[in-house]
């Protein structure tokens, strides 16, 4: 009974999106740190509830593509698909909500648009993977990226030329993070015509762009630091490099792909905080 109670409690936080949740309120509080925002409370309550929300419909709507390449989760999560009104519902009104009651105007406006990209992409704009290559993968990661805006425009903060750096280095990470989970699509993503980079480059040669890419993400934090506009310390988070070739290049280390693509792969972002921790001790 005490297994089966944690094994629930367990497939719920990574099935149901929790895990990427923490992973990007983590990331966002490293990024306030490096950036000097102080954050509150209220801000990661929106963030976490936002992200629930949007993963909640994609799955909502991707649900049979989601049964083929991810049958474990899509058994999670079609246990909810009932009361998907509901839930939406929640976790649309709290956030905006507390948004309206703590932040400007501007953040509002803004956390609106976020909400709009993710659900338009999802109903309206999936036939355009089908002509422009990685477009899927472009979606995905653009709004979690433009969350360090969204944490600027929140706290009144100047959108500085560091918000715009650290900024394209989520961006950079987050794309790197769901072209990764392309490849376990790559059969369904084909049969549906979306022109994702494993459907047309391959499973290797997809590997060795973002191998690249892994690298060239170091860039917008070393010209932050020779810049002076980011603080040394910040260097720190290129650690996350190192992760992602654990699982870039050693990938048949992972037996279960449910652990490589759930937990080790979204699991990258929870570690960025320490990272910062450690490289402010040291530096």
């Amino acid at each position: 009974m005490i297994k089966k109670t944690l094994t629930n409690i367990w497939n719920e936080f990574v099935f149901g999106s929790h895990l990427v949740a923490l992973g990007d309120v983590l990331a966002l509080y490293a990024m306030s740190v490096i950036l000097n925002i102080n954050v509150t409370i209220s801000f990661f309550i929106v963030v976490y509830l936002s992200i629930l929300a949007i993963n909640f419909f994609n799955r909502y709507e991707d649900a049979d593509m989601d049964a083929t390449t991810n049958a474990e989760r899509s058994k999670s999560v079609k246990r909810y698909f009932r009361f998907t009104p509901y839930i939406m519902v929640i976790l649309t009104v709290i956030p905006v909500g507390i948004t309206t009651y703590y932040a400007p105007i501007s953040a509002i406006v803004f956390m609106l648009f976020l909400f709009g990209l993710g659900i338009i992409y999802s109903i309206f704009l999936k036939n355009v993977t089908k002509q422009i290559l990685g477009f899927k993968d472009i979606m995905t990661a653009l709004p979690y990226a433009l969350l360090v805006i969204f944490m600027a425009l929140y706290y009144e903060t100047p959108i500085t030329f560091a918000v715009v750096l650290i900024t394209i280095f989520y961006f950079i990470r987050m794309f790197i993070n769901t072209t990764f989970f392309d490849i376990k699509d790559i059969k369904s993503d084909k049969n549906a015509g979306l022109r994702t980079l494993p459907v047309i480059l391959g499973k290797n040669k997809t590997k060795q762009v973002l191998m690249i890419l892994n690298f060239l993400s170091a860039i917008p934090i070393l010209i932050g630091i020779y810049l002076n506009v980011l603080p040394p310390y910040s260097i720190a988070l290129l650690v996350t490099m190192i992760y992602a070739l654990l699982y870039l290049s050693k990938r048949k280390l992972f037996t279960n792909q449910t652990t490589l693509y759930n937990v080790v792969v979204d699991g990258e972002f929870i570690l960025w905080l320490p990272y910062l921790v450690i490289g402010k001790i040291l530096l």
